[in-house]
């Protein structure tokens, strides 16, 4: 290993979540990196095995420049940015290595790392590094700050809470006003059994009419974040996290059913087959069968309620292990 740290460059795009589970691995690296943000255009929409000019999937104009010195390792995410890491290994003559967040699609040559999911089914390759649902950027030192940020905002409600965290539909599923309904009797039950208040977030994936129902059927006191407000940008929703006794989630998102999972607090997902697609049902049973959240059902709220459903002491975080991964690999200490 060098005696100097390894330059590491981060592919960002118009995805956030791509963006940040790229970034969360970078970060778990605890080395520094730079940010390449990158625009594409049109041909990017194009399947990967096309032999195109992989600088032609991009919009040079918007932009970050990439050129030498080349990095020693880049760290991308998504199907689109899968060609420009590999343009990037072309130009270092093959030095730069290459972790693919999510599969890459065809071809994978090139590729040093493939991170997925384990619930995801693909292609065996050797260098599939499979770890349980998306890396993500929490930590203890983010948690601790945005839960000192909001913690007097929030003492609007009273302790302890209960955090009700909303996705919403999908391309293939709709969270429906029905779904709405069902998930804010239940956690108002959990809420009012514990003596608690919820901390609500919706997203905007949420329809107006299932924030609606949601409202109306709130029984519990509640603080709502209201993220379509324009003097109301910043977003409390890790704070939600930090300062949360119970989480309940909505399946929609594997990010947030990660995320969720990652503070060592007791989880409920909802997940009626109606809502959730095939893929996120296995990372929901993934998740209940390694101990980290529970379906939610009027079954499992005294479980909560009670104190009978404890998590693992380690948090989930595949960003760590795959940092760990790198490292071992790449970077090895000698």
């Amino acid at each position: 290993m060098k005696n100097t740290p390894p330059q590491i460059w981060v592919l960002c795009d118009d995805r956030p979540g791509n963006s940040n589970q790229a970034l969360g691995v970078a970060e778990a690296l605890e080395l520094p990196y730079a940010v390449k943000r990158i625009a594409y255009s049109p041909s990017a929409n194009l399947p990967n095995f096309l032999s195109l000019n992989a600088l032609s999937r991009l919009d040079a104009a918007k932009s970050d420049r990439l050129e030498a010195p080349w990095p020693d390792l880049v760290i991308s995410a998504g199907r689109r940015a899968a060609p420009i890491a590999r343009y990037i290994k072309s130009q270092s003559r093959g030095n730069s290595r290459i972790v693919q967040i999510m599969w890459p699609g065809f071809p994978t040559y090139g590729v040093d790392m493939i991170v997925v999911p384990e619930h995801d089914r693909v292609h065996l390759n050797r260098n599939i590094v499979r770890v349980p649902g998306a890396p993500h950027r929490l930590n203890e030192d983010i948690l601790e700050r945005e839960g000192k940020m909001w913690e007097k905002t929030l003492s609007e409600v009273k302790k302890p809470y209960v955090a009700l965290l909303i996705g919403g539909s999908t391309r293939k599923r709709d969270f429906t006003p029905e779904h709405a309904s069902e998930v804010a009797q239940m956690a108002s039950m959990l809420a009012i059994s514990m003596d608690a208040s919820l901390l609500i977030s919706t997203s905007r994936r949420t329809s107006d009419e299932s924030e609606r129902v949601l409202k109306r059927q709130i029984t519990a006191p509640f603080y709502f974040h209201d993220w379509r407000k324009a003097n109301n940008r910043m977003n409390p929703y890790i704070a939600f996290l930090a300062l949360a006794d119970a989480i309940v989630v909505t399946g929609d998102s594997l990010s947030m059913c990660t995320e969720a999972c990652s503070v060592g607090k007791p989880v409920l997902i909802y997940s009626p087959k109606d809502l959730s697609a095939k893929k996120h049902q296995r990372l929901h049973k993934l998740l209940f069968d390694k101990g980290y959240a529970l379906p939610l059902t009027p079954e499992n709220l005294p479980r909560v309620q009670q104190g009978q459903f404890n998590p693992p002491s380690e948090t989930l975080n595949p960003s760590l292990a795959i940092a760990r991964r790198i490292k071992t690999l790449f970077f090895p200490v000698k």
